[in-house]
Order: C-alpha cells, then structure tokens, then sequence
C-alpha cells in the first residue's frame, strides 16, 4: 500500500470514529418483540438532458404486518447542470395515524408536509465515486 492510500484509509477511519456519536437522529422507543417493516415503490424518468423526475411512495407496516401506521409519497425533480455539480427539489406528503378516536371508532391521521431542496457536489477519482449532498428541508404540521 502506498502511503497516500495508507494515510487516506487512517483519515476515513478516524472520521467514521468521531462520525459516529453525531449519527443518532432517531428517537429512541422502549424495545419490543412486535415485527415492522417498510415496503416501497419508486418510478423515476428522465425528462431531457440532465433533468430527472422521481416519485416514490412508502406504506410502514406494525403489528407483525398486519396494519399500516404511516404513508409517505414524495416527488423530486434534479438537474445535473455540470458532471460534478446536482440540484433538486422535493415534496413528500406523510400520513400518520394517531389511533382511534374513542367516540367514532375510526382511526385518526395526522398530515405533514415536507419540502426540501438538495444541492450535492460529485467527484470521481480512479474506483471511487464520492458525493457530498447538503439538504434544506422544513416539516409543517396540519
């Protein structure tokens, strides 16, 4: 091993060490022995050179696959002005149910409306395909 490839490997250690501890952005909830999972459908076409639409859609299962407790759809549209340079745009509509009202019996849901706008840089170097992607997002509540 070269020593630019030995020191190159030592800095990306030592970054995903220190990375590490930055890296819990989820809630923590009391563990249980329930089975969930996520199932999701994406299409994504290209409409002229360098511009891309994608839409997604995202149904997260509990109780052991047998109800549904959230619904995220999105849509994006990026542009590839450059080789090395994307923008994109999105809106992701999340419906997330609260329960059952006690009076009606029906399940209640809770909308959020999320837009977001990417700006990523890219750099290919022999093997290696790296990418930065800063993401400008905000979240309303209905």
């Amino acid at each position: 091993m070269t020593a630019h490839r030995l020191s190159f490997a030592v800095v990306a250690a030592a970054a995903l060490l220190f990375a590490e501890p930055l890296a819990h952005a989820q809630i923590n909830e009391p563990a249980d022995n329930e089975l969930r999972g996520r199932l999701g459908v994406g299409l994504s076409a290209d409409l002229a050179r360098g511009l891309e639409l994608s839409v997604n859609q995202e149904f997260r299962m509990d109780n052991n696959f047998t109800s549904y407790d959230r619904f995220a759809t999105s849509a994006a549209l990026t542009y590839k002005p450059l080789q090395y340079f994307k923008i994109g745009a999105g809106y992701t509509l999340f419906s997330i149910n609260d329960g059952i009202d006690e009076t009606s019996g029906e399940r209640v849901w809770l909308f959020k409306h999320s837009v977001s706008l990417d700006l990523s840089g890219l750099y290919k170097g022999g093997e290696w395909h790296f990418s930065l992607r800063e993401r400008f997002q905000t979240t309303i509540r209905t």
